[in-house]
């Protein structure tokens, strides 16, 4: 039987630390699951009255191009090593789903290291994400500047802002990120020009984004000189490169890195599977605008019918997600079909990201 813990159950939060046994301390990097005042929460499975599978799941919502998206994610997913191999995992993942989908989430979202256990239930990737990675040639011929220092809790505010200026992202309070910029392990770099912080990176949180910057914002060219303010510690530290993470095909930051001789890795968001298959028949119908339609089949296995301009067609739901978020591998594909069935330049499909700060 699931059960929704909250954050009361000190068996479930001791079982998710226990098997990071890396030393991660999983909930200061969580804070926004782990933390009272925020919206994450715990859920478990229990066998005789003790937490043996144990998850955190976190509404949030992305924006992109005018869209709000209630995404539910999903991290830190464990078993007790005593009873793996009986289900577990695969009841605690259903459960997570029935929770988010109940507090209105239309899809869920997570990352994973053995991603071929979630393609067996039902996620596919979606999104797109650029990987750089910056060695030491790239690193010189990107610039310097003044005025970069590491970043107080009084930046949190100037943080917050610039953060909100870019148009793909998840949606937080200046609170949220606030916390956020706190979690241990992590080395934010700002850029101050004229008393003001106009530029920031964010490398390292928890042994998934250790030498990787996964967070920043601000004018591209201070942005590139903090990039190599953390090269230049990574280096330090025994680091051969750094990684510098940024929305798929979106980002001026990785046209600049590019230039600069940093390798380019095309990669995918992270693993989603739909929970709402009438919030996708929405959104489709909302980016037709007046060009078609789609409507939800009442058939035993519901799907999507789409009626373009140019063409229609039918999706189920791992489809639709595809068709709506396509992983950066396959997204010229998609654009392509898009414009086969006479869709306007932008209107599908939409892009997705989220930053480091935000995975769970």
């Amino acid at each position: 039987m699931s059960v929704l813990l909250g954050r009361a159950r000190e068996d479930g939060r001791r079982l998710i630390e226990a098997t990071f046994a890396d030393g991660a301390n999983i909930p200061a990097e969580c804070p926004l699951v782990f933390d009272e005042g925020f919206d994450g929460e715990l859920v478990g499975l229990e066998h005789e009255g003790v937490v043996r599978a144990a998850c955190g799941i976190l509404p949030r919502e992305f924006e992109t191009r005018g869209e709000t998206i209630a995404i539910g994610l999903i991290g830190s997913v464990v078993t007790d090593e005593a009873f793996r191999g009986r289900g577990l995992g695969t009841r605690l993942l259903v459960a997570a789903e029935e929770h988010l989908r109940a507090r209105g989430c239309e899809l869920a979202l997570l990352w994973a290291d053995d991603a071929d256990f979630y393609l067996h239930r039902g996620y596919d990737p979606i999104g797109g994400e650029d990987d750089f990675e910056l060695g030491a040639t790239a690193a010189r011929a990107l610039p310097d500047v003044d005025g970069v220092r590491s970043c107080t809790p009084a930046d949190a505010t100037a943080i917050h802002g610039l953060y909100e200026r870019h148009p793909v992202r998840v949606r937080r309070s200046g609170r949220e990120t606030a916390a956020l910029l706190a979690c241990p392990g992590m080395t934010t770099l700002v850029a101050v020009v004229e008393g003001e912080v106009r530029a920031y990176a964010c490398c390292g949180r928890g042994r998934d984004l250790a030498g990787v910057v996964h967070e920043w914002a601000g004018p591209t060219e201070l942005v590139a000189a903090l990039v190599k303010r953390h090269h230049a510690r990574a280096v330090g530290a025994g680091a051969e490169h750094l990684v510098v993470m940024t929305p798929g095909r979106t980002a001026e930051l990785g046209t600049r890195l590019e230039a600069a001789g940093a390798r380019r890795n095309t990669g995918y968001l992270g693993l989603a599977k739909a929970l709402s298959l009438d919030g996708l028949t929405r959104l489709f119908d909302r980016r037709l605008s007046a060009q078609g339609s789609a409507e939800l089949s009442a058939e035993d296995s519901p799907t999507i019918r789409f009626h373009g301009p140019s063409g229609e067609g039918t999706f189920d739901a791992r489809e639709a997600l595809t068709f709506l978020f396509p992983p950066g591998a396959i997204r010229a594909e998609v654009e392509a079909l898009a414009e086969g069935l006479g869709l306007a330049p932008g209107a599908l499909p939409l892009d997705l990201f989220a930053f480091g700060l935000d995975s769970i």
